[in-house]
């Protein structure tokens, strides 16, 4: 007799008929769940092939949409600005977003630098200078310290100040030379504002020798270097800063002092850079040319072999290029001459769909219609406004194809719960099948079993 496991297969079947039942049943299966298979498996197939085709093709409208709006809004290319000067070896300049255009003379007259005072010479880094308490001002801010025996010595000392609490603007080093080990204080900034004083007060006395408080004419401290205001004369007006980088005078403008020459004057030319636009407008055409290819990619069908894409005819698709090329058409309305479209910024359409750039005829644009250019592309301009609405409609929050790949993803976990349900309904299938099978067995077992008893009561007998 066949014996069915409690998984539904054959541990031991046909045994008694000779009947193959595991073979039956799983012949029996297979044939039944073969056509939904294949079915599910197309529907796989086919619905990541989409998934994956409309990803890419979002992909490109989103690098596209990142090119257009680098050519938008004051921060955008057409809002940069090109600082040069005409010797970096006395000061380099940047400029902000909208600083305006023009030609600045400047002359160096003096660097900012930063305060530093040293000690006399202490015989080694443990010798005892003494204890009591410390009061350290850098400008208007200042900090104090106890000083003990523990930390008394020129290396006590120095750690001390570097970690001091509200210790911010000053840094203590030591500096060992003929004479002895120096305890040297550094302002951390430039400028007049970030002079340091050192008080003194209690313990032993021996912390007098780090008083420096020129107020009180009490000085036991050397200055290395004195606190000095940068000064720039710009157009002849002259200008003060506690930091070499002089950002004030000229707004949107950042002068980077390196040295000083005074008397002499030198140029600052702050200008728009149209060699950013020109990047910035052929970073666009290839955004675009990028689209196009994946569009065509997608979407084409080979007559000769009769091979489709995944979106092969596919209305959203063509709907996305349609309206993209729209777009690119977009022309300045109300105006003739001067830049009105694309086509006047030297950008041409190609036979294949894509488009390339005459970089010479951009940049006579950019010359002699810098803002009509800026304009076009501007999010109220006739290219921005028109690319920037067809983009929001398909990649935006609630954009076609967010939508589109949304139902795909659905699609697909739809197809997985259809193959859990085929795989149970398989299983009951099997066990029922199996049931069948292991009865019929069973009683052609039985069967066979009578047959032979009948066949042997029947039969002549023979005498010895």
């Amino acid at each position: 007799m066949s014996t069915v496991s409690t998984t539904g297969t054959i541990s031991s079947a046909g045994i008694g008929s000779g009947l193959d039942v595991n073979s039956l049943v799983t012949q029996l299966v297979a044939a039944e769940r073969a056509p939904q298979d294949r079915q599910l498996a197309t529907a796989t197939t086919t619905t990541n092939g989409q998934l994956s085709a409309y990803k890419a093709i979002q992909a490109a409208m989103t690098s596209l949409q990142t090119a257009e709006k680098a050519l938008q809004g004051g921060t955008g290319a057409f809002g940069n600005r090109s600082a040069v000067s005409a010797d970096e070896t006395v000061f380099s300049a940047t400029a902000a977003s909208g600083a305006v255009p023009g030609a600045y003379s400047i002359e160096v007259k003096s660097l900012a630098t930063a305060n530093k005072l040293a000690s006399t010479g202490f015989a080694s880094t443990a010798t005892a200078i003494g204890t009591g308490h410390l009061t350290i001002a850098v400008g208007s801010s200042q900090f104090s310290l106890d000083i003990d025996s523990t930390d008394n010595t020129p290396t006590g000392i120095r750690d001390a100040i570097n970690d001091a609490a509200g210790n911010t603007g000053v840094t203590a080093s030591l500096i060992t030379a003929d004479d002895g080990v120096h305890v040297v204080l550094s302002a951390k900034e430039t400028g007049t504002s970030h002079a340091i004083t050192v008080t003194a007060s209690g313990g032993d006395g021996g912390l007098n020798s780090l008083v420096y408080d020129p107020a009180n004419n009490n000085k036991h401290l050397t200055e290395l270097t004195k606190a000095i205001d940068a000064v720039v004369s710009v157009e002849g007006y002259p200008y003060t800063s506690a930091s070499n980088l002089v950002s004030g005078s000229i707004p949107g403008v950042t002068i980077d002092l390196i040295s000083a020459k005074p008397g002499t004057t030198l140029n600052l030319s702050v200008s728009r850079d149209t060699s950013g636009v020109s990047s910035a407008v052929q970073n666009f055409v290839s955004a675009y040319n990028s689209f196009a290819n994946i569009i065509k990619a997608t979407t084409a069908y080979d007559p000769t072999t009769k091979a489709a894409s995944w979106l092969t005819g596919d209305s959203l698709a063509r709907s996305a290029q349609a309206q993209i090329r729209n777009a690119l058409i977009a022309t300045t309305a109300g105006t003739t001459g001067g830049v009105r479209s694309l086509f006047d910024l030297g950008i041409s359409t190609g036979d294949d769909g894509t488009l390339s750039l005459d970089s010479s005829k951009l940049n006579i644009a950019l010359s002699g219609n810098f803002d009509a250019v800026a304009t076009l592309f501007s999010s109220t301009g006739a290219v921005g406004s028109a690319m920037q609405h067809v983009l929001d409609g398909f990649i935006g929050t609630s954009g076609a194809l967010g939508s589109r790949t949304d139902s795909l993803t659905k699609r697909l976990g739809t197809i997985g719960t259809q193959r859990t349900q085929l795989d149970a309904r398989m299983a009951a299938i099997q066990a029922r099948y199996t049931a069948q099978f292991s009865a019929l067995d069973t009683l052609m077992s039985q069967m066979n079993a009578t047959s032979t008893f009948l066949t042997n009561q029947f039969s002549p007998k023979t005498t010895s």
